[in-house]
Protein backbone atom coordinates (compact mmCIF):
# COMPACT_ATOMS: atom_id res chain seq x y z
CA UNK A 1 0.00 0.00 0.00
CA UNK A 2 1.06 3.31 -1.12
CA UNK A 3 1.31 6.30 1.72
CA UNK A 4 -0.19 9.13 1.16
CA UNK A 5 1.89 12.71 1.84
CA UNK A 6 -0.03 15.71 3.06
CA UNK A 7 1.49 18.81 3.52
CA UNK A 8 -0.19 21.30 6.51
CA UNK A 9 0.51 24.46 6.33
CA UNK A 10 0.17 26.87 9.20
CA UNK A 11 0.83 30.65 9.87
CA UNK A 12 0.90 30.56 13.72
CA UNK A 13 0.60 34.55 13.83
CA UNK A 14 -2.94 34.43 12.36
CA UNK A 15 -6.67 34.52 14.20
CA UNK A 16 -6.71 31.01 13.84
CA UNK A 17 -3.62 30.45 16.06
CA UNK A 18 -5.51 30.58 19.02
CA UNK A 19 -6.31 27.03 20.86
CA UNK A 20 -4.23 25.97 17.90
CA UNK A 21 -3.26 22.72 20.01
CA UNK A 22 -6.78 21.65 19.59
CA UNK A 23 -7.76 22.14 16.07
CA UNK A 24 -4.65 21.40 14.77
CA UNK A 25 -4.79 17.92 16.51
CA UNK A 26 -7.53 17.07 15.37
CA UNK A 27 -7.13 17.47 11.99
CA UNK A 28 -3.82 16.04 11.62
CA UNK A 29 -4.89 12.93 13.78
CA UNK A 30 -8.13 12.18 11.15
CA UNK A 31 -5.69 12.58 8.31
CA UNK A 32 -3.77 10.19 10.06
CA UNK A 33 -5.59 7.94 11.39
CA UNK A 34 -8.66 8.18 9.30
CA UNK A 35 -7.48 9.00 5.76
CA UNK A 36 -3.78 7.21 5.70
CA UNK A 37 -1.55 10.49 5.06
CA UNK A 38 1.39 10.76 6.54
CA UNK A 39 1.30 14.51 7.30
CA UNK A 40 4.00 17.02 7.15
CA UNK A 41 3.90 20.25 9.11
CA UNK A 42 5.35 23.06 8.15
CA UNK A 43 4.83 27.02 10.04
CA UNK A 44 5.28 29.56 8.39
CA UNK A 45 7.36 32.97 9.28
CA UNK A 46 6.45 36.53 8.39
CA UNK A 47 7.92 37.54 5.27
CA UNK A 48 7.71 33.89 3.57
CA UNK A 49 7.03 33.37 -0.02
CA UNK A 50 4.57 31.04 -1.30
CA UNK A 51 7.44 29.32 -2.74
CA UNK A 52 9.10 29.16 0.29
CA UNK A 53 6.24 27.19 2.02
CA UNK A 54 5.71 24.66 -0.64
CA UNK A 55 9.27 23.75 -0.27
CA UNK A 56 8.94 22.47 3.22
CA UNK A 57 8.74 19.36 1.15
CA UNK A 58 10.53 18.31 -1.04
CA UNK A 59 8.52 15.99 -3.12
CA UNK A 60 4.99 16.49 -5.16
CA UNK A 61 2.21 16.17 -1.88
CA UNK A 62 -0.85 14.25 -2.42
CA UNK A 63 -2.84 17.11 -0.37
CA UNK A 64 -1.72 20.70 0.87
CA UNK A 65 -3.32 21.73 3.99
CA UNK A 66 -3.21 25.72 4.76
CA UNK A 67 -4.81 26.95 7.86
CA UNK A 68 -3.51 30.68 8.34
CA UNK A 69 -5.69 33.67 7.14
CA UNK A 70 -6.64 35.05 3.71
CA UNK A 71 -2.51 36.30 3.07
CA UNK A 72 -1.22 33.06 4.00
CA UNK A 73 -3.77 31.24 1.67
CA UNK A 74 -3.28 33.72 -1.51
CA UNK A 75 0.31 33.72 -1.27
CA UNK A 76 0.38 29.59 -1.24
CA UNK A 77 -2.33 29.48 -3.74
CA UNK A 78 0.03 32.09 -5.87
CA UNK A 79 3.10 29.47 -6.03
CA UNK A 80 0.75 26.81 -7.24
Amino acid sequence: MTIKTALFIYNPASGTAENADLWMGSVIHTLCERLGYRVITFATTPGMTGSQMLSAYEGNPDLIVVAGGDGTIRLLLGAL
